[in-house]
């Protein structure tokens, strides 16, 4: 089933769809003077770090989607406009947040908002392009939204349990390959959740351009590489949801996968239970 919920668009759609009045532009560079520096003309500034902090023990929960209405009331949304995100190669930081955009994304679309575009390429091509930037600050009048957790999306860790069992469930490990084989990283019980398979995120994102997708046909090849495509649930995590949100986007809206759910907790909750059993070999 495709949903509309969420789009990839290139530069000239940004590009023609700029001024529109329905349209509200975030910039998710790595640092705010980053943003300050240079700017898609009209561009409020979001850190994706806005999104999470310390809940019931585990430090990178995702706030609670009542939060994230203050966030964007601040920018006048109110649930009827188009929401446009990108992220780049900060001037300031030099840091090349390749997550950003993805977890800013998924932070408003699991609180329920709609016509949510993602940059593809993001301000690194904008700027190959010369596309106007600014370094103008906009303002809004405040802005009215209902948030709604769509809690179909998520699973939690009892059901990561249950779905070991199940040959027709299959758990993604998005973390990098020394952390999957427990040869990095900095969870106390190294390893993965048992029965997981590890994608990269290097099998989704461009090596020139770390904001950019790769082509289509190369990302859908991961479904039958993996053997994903038999399979009737679809279980991402990582150990912070930070690498995970992008597998999650891309298969959900890009390769219009309905069978995607989030653990959000991940391998940072899994891991602190001492009865959770790890694995430190490749599946």
């Amino acid at each position: 089933m495709k949903s509309d919920d969420l789009k990839f668009v290139n530069t000239a759609w940004a590009a023609e769809h700029l001024a529109d009045d329905d349209l509200i532009i975030i910039d998710s560079q790595a640092d705010s003077h980053d943003y300050i520096i240079e700017h898609l003309p009209g561009a409020f500034y979001f850190n994706e770090n806005l999104f999470r902090l310390s809940a019931d023990g585990i430090p990178n929960s995702f706030i609670a989607e009542k939060a994230v209405e203050s966030h964007l009331e601040n920018i006048g949304y109110t649930g009827n406009q188009k929401i446009l995100i990108y992220g780049g190669t900060g001037k300031a930081s030099k840091e090349s947040s390749k997550n950003a955009p993805f977890m800013t994304a998924y932070s408003l679309y699991r609180a329920g908002v709609e016509n949510i575009y993602i940059l593809d390429g993001g301000l690194n091509k904008w700027r190959q392009e010369n596309r106007r930037v600014e370094k103008e600050y906009p303002t809004a009048s405040r802005g009215s939204f209902k948030s709604e957790l769509r809690h179909d999306l998520l699973v939690d860790m009892d059901h990561v349990k249950e779905a070991l069992s199940d040959q027709n469930k299959i758990l993604v490990d998005v973390r990098t390959k020394g952390a999957y084989l427990a040869k990095g990283g900095p969870w106390a019980r190294a390893g993965h959740i048992p029965g997981a398979i590890n994608i990269l995120l290097d099998e989704i994102l461009a090596a020139a351009n770390p904001f950019k997708l790769k082509p289509q046909a190369e990302i859908e090849a991961l479904i039958d590489k993996y053997g994903l495509d038999n399979k009737e649930e679809i279980i991402i995590y990582c150990g912070t949801s930070h690498n995970a949100v992008v597998l999650f986007l891309v298969f959900k809206f890009l390769l219009n996968l309905d069978n995607i759910r989030f653990y959000e907790g991940g391998y940072t909750e899994w891991s602190i239970f001492p009865e959770n059993l790890v694995e430190k070999a490749a599946n």
